[in-house]
């Protein structure tokens, strides 16, 4: 890319600069990632309008295992829907939302602790310390499982740094 740049000087560099800037832009909205310190990402991971893309955030604790909500059994908290399997589900949420809610608003704990936001994969899962944390993929939890001390303790300090409780 620098050598055609310096091949074309000043020809279609404009042209190009405000493509690769523009690209910046636009893919990261894509892909649901952005620096924490742009503002851009939701307090809760909602890209498809429900947290955790529908998956009872109860049940992670309760079960042990990525269970599939129901909008039937559904509260709103944080601006955000969530769904559970059961009314019993529902209403330890409604009492303990904290307690059961993702860590990092469900965003990939690991781009927290870089200073990112990323949609997570509510199937990719660690629970630890009675916290549920989410990930991209696998490789980010394989990160985090590696380094749990290191990575939870600068997501902390990254999500509350931009402002989020």
């Amino acid at each position: 890319m620098l050598r055609w740049i310096s091949e074309h000087k000043g020809k279609s560099v404009g042209i190009v600069v405000g493509a690769v800037l523009g690209l910046a832009v636009i893919l990261p909205l894509s892909i649901h990632v952005s620096p924490l310190s742009w503002g851009w990402y939701q307090p809760v991971d909602t890209a498809d309008g429900v947290a955790l893309s529908g998956y009872d955030t109860v049940a992670y604790h309760v079960n042990g295992a990525a269970t599939m909500g129901s909008p039937a059994h559904h509260v709103r908290w944080m601006d955000s829907d969530w769904h559970f399997v059961n009314e019993d589900h529902r209403a330890l949420f409604e009492a303990q939302p904290t307690k059961y809610a993702p860590q990092f608003g469900g965003h990939c704990a690991v781009a927290v602790s870089a200073g990112s936001t990323a949609s997570a994969d509510p199937t990719v899962r660690h629970i630890e310390d009675d916290k549920l944390y989410v990930f991209f993929d696998e490789e980010p939890m394989k990160d985090f499982r590696a380094r749990r001390s290191e990575v939870a303790q600068l997501a902390e300090q990254e999500w509350k740094g931009a402002g989020n409780p």
